[in-house]
């Protein structure tokens, strides 16, 4: 397959590196991606640079497009290549949100595009290991899950800004969905002066016969930090990396041998690519994209946790055509009804300062309500002829 970068992020360069190792894929160009492409030559002599997003359009012997970062320009081009139905490999971040994630969603309902999220946790070694030990109860009912960090702030002896603090959350709210489960209950706090700034961060994740999680972050003034416990009835599993975050090791004590396993950082490429193929060849393989909408759902229910000072329930609902309708219609409607009283208002007035005939004030009266009737009648109508199963799918 032959694969194009748009945009330009380094972590994940992994994935990359896999496409170029791989002989029978090809990595043929870079778009909007310096630091990327200075990362991948020495390894990829031949690799090219394109000008625009807009001449992977015209590329018929392009197959798939990763696609980096959360610049408006990388974000259009994503867009328009989904629509057009090329396979899109998205590295997500904050910043992007869950607009353009969403969007992406209702592109893919009406084009054969294939959208694949690269969530590095779904391909590293010991967080699959540590998974399937926990499938085989190896720590027996799982208690909680406690994920720490610490995190230098720069300048150096200063505080974390709110687009730090929900960036390292972003990155370990998917290892943690994917040991604990699908929560759907978010508590969120931020401790910090007035005047900007985080010294220290909590989020509490819970759901149904889900263990709970506890994710925090706090100023680290000697190194970066990273660890994550879970405890259960037979034992603890502990998962940390080292300050340079170049290597993770695994520990688990439970009843039988004590397991410790350690593997480097960017082993996560090849495994992704792999369930890529097995995508591309039809088959279901994980992860998919709603586990990317959903992390996003969670990050905004943080956000609005922090904002209201309460525990936030998620509702996950799957985009579709009919909620998108419902949504515009819904604007619409409180609009023209707004716009209406306001009319009538307005033709009160008028009527009472003036002298109108029998006529006008009939004229008057239709075009005040005409609107209002005409959107009544195209909502009802849209909803007696739309199948309500393939609404709902």
């Amino acid at each position: 397959m032959n694969f194009a970068l748009l945009g330009d992020d380094l972590r994940a360069l992994p994935f990359a590196r896999a496409v170029i190792a791989d002989r029978t894929h090809r990595l043929q160009c870079t778009i909007g991606a310096p630091a990327c492409h200075a990362a991948l030559r020495p390894n990829h002599p031949r690799l090219d640079v394109g000008a625009s997003w807009e001449e992977l359009l015209a590329d018929k012997y392009l197959d798939a497009v990763i696609i980096l970062g959360a610049d408006d320009d990388v974000m259009r081009g994503a867009r328009q290549l989904a629509a057009t139905g090329k396979p899109l490999l998205l590295f997500p971040t904050p910043e992007q949100q869950s607009t353009f994630v969403y969007e992406l969603t209702l592109i893919d309902a009406e084009s054969p595009a294939v959208l694949f999220p690269l969530l590095p946790w779904r391909g590293r070694t010991l967080s699959r290991h540590l998974r399937d030990a926990l499938n085989q109860q190896a720590l027996g009912g799982l208690h909680h899950v406690r994920l720490e960090r610490r995190i230098l702030p720069e300048p150096p002896g200063g505080l974390l800004s709110n687009g730090v603090v929900a960036a390292a959350f972003f990155e370990d709210l998917d290892l943690l969905r994917y040991l604990g489960g699908d929560y759907d209950q978010v508590a969120a706090s931020r401790i910090g002066p007035e005047q900007g700034g985080v010294s220290m961060a909590t989020v509490t994740l819970g759901g149904r016969k889900l263990p709970q999680a506890v994710w925090s972050v706090a100023v680290g003034r000697e190194a970066p930090a990273w660890q994550m416990t879970i405890s259960g009835d037979c034992g603890t599993a502990t998962l940390t990396t080292a300050g340079d975050d170049t290597r993770y090791a695994l520990d688990i004590r439970a009843s039988g041998e004590p397991i410790s396993l350690a593997t480097a950082d960017d082993d996560w490429g090849a495994e992704l690519l792999s369930r890529f193929e097995q995508q591309i060849a039809g088959k279901k393989v994980a992860p998919t994209w709603t586990d990317l909408t959903r992390s996003f759902d969670v990050l905004d229910g943080v956000e609005r946790s922090v904002r209201r000072r309460r525990t936030i329930e998620l509702y996950f609902e799957t985009p579709s055509e009919r909620s998108q309708f419902k949504s515009q219609m819904t604007a619409a409607g409180c609009s023209l009804l707004l716009l209406t009283l306001a009319g009538v208002v307005c033709f009160l007035m008028a009527a009472s300062m003036f002298r109108f005939n029998e006529t006008l004030l009939k004229v008057a009266v239709v075009l005040l309500f005409l609107p209002l009737g005409l959107f009544l009648g195209l909502q009802l109508l849209f909803f007696l002829t739309k199948p309500r199963a393939a609404d709902d799918s």
